[in-house]
């Protein structure tokens, strides 16, 4: 599969690392994170029509998004979390993107069952919202029952415009709030694809759901109030992080994202 500067896919990550992440070079990080009681958010996968060439929506073929056989597995990124999650129970974990389990609840529903420390939050992945609109009746059932697990999310991106990011946000509101049936509108980024993709159906969810899932649980797993920033040591960390980052993937430290995040920082 090709690589480019324009490829999301999360699973090459995995793949041009070659460092599973039960392996001991992450040991003390997860250990760490545990005693610590950090909240993490952890991306794993990729919408499961990635993996299947007839299923792949055009905007992901195009950009040549899908994975084949020679590429890091979907059930391989899995079992690499439910082996982490049994070494660390104590672990704060947020799955991003509904876990990319949104086309299998009774699978979203166990995975909960087995790790009661582990949330999914509502970031679309636009699969995600249409999977759950197939029989949102059902989906509304599990969210109601698993109220206490789910954090919203929006996957807003800094290029983003103004517009877009309240297009991506304002969908995942209504979707949750109202039981209106709609689509993507036209301007919306491309990661949310065409409208002509998919239907959506609003879940109509509990006054007392929707206060879990925007403000509750975050607030559980993070604390009300956000930690002061020690600014020069997030620098240097910054500069720590580039320099990893650099001998990682050949590119000039200076021109790693962490590196342009440590510029923000200096110039507060």
């Amino acid at each position: 599969m090709r690589w480019d500067q324009d490829d999301r896919r999360q699973a090459d990550f995995r793949q041009r690392l070659n460092i599973p992440a039960t392996d001991p070079y992450f040991a003390d990080y997860w250990d760490r994170v545990e005693a610590l009681g950090l909240p993490i958010v952890w991306h794993v996968n990729d919408p499961e029509e990635f993996w299947d060439a007839d299923k792949i929506p055009g905007w992901a073929k195009e950009r040549n998004w899908g994975y084949g056989a020679g590429d890091v597995q979907k059930e391989q990124l899995y079992a690499e979390v439910d082996e982490v999650l049994a070494q660390h129970a104590g672990l704060k974990i947020i799955l991003a993107h509904f876990y990319f389990l949104s086309a299998d609840l009774a699978r979203a529903g166990r995975f909960f069952d087995q790790h009661p420390n582990v949330h999914f939050d509502l970031a679309p992945g636009v699969e995600m919202l249409y999977n759950l609109s197939r029989d949102p009746g059902a989906s509304r059932d599990f969210v109601i029952r698993y109220a206490d697990r789910i954090v919203f999310g929006s996957d807003l991106f800094s290029n983003q415009t103004v517009e877009q990011g309240r297009v991506r946000a304002g969908l995942v509101f209504r979707w949750l709030e109202s039981d209106d049936t709609f689509r993507v509108p036209p301007e919306a980024d491309f990661l949310l694809g065409p409208p002509q993709d998919g239907v959506i159906r609003g879940m109509s969810l509990p006054d007392d759901v929707l206060t879990k899932i925007y403000h509750d649980n975050f607030c559980r797993l993070a604390g009300e109030r956000p930690k002061p920033l020690n600014v020069g040591r997030a620098i240097a960390e910054c500069g720590r992080l580039a320099e990893i980052a650099a001998a990682m993937s050949g590119v000039a430290a200076d021109d790693t994202e962490a590196a342009r995040v440590a510029q923000s920082l200096a110039s507060l």
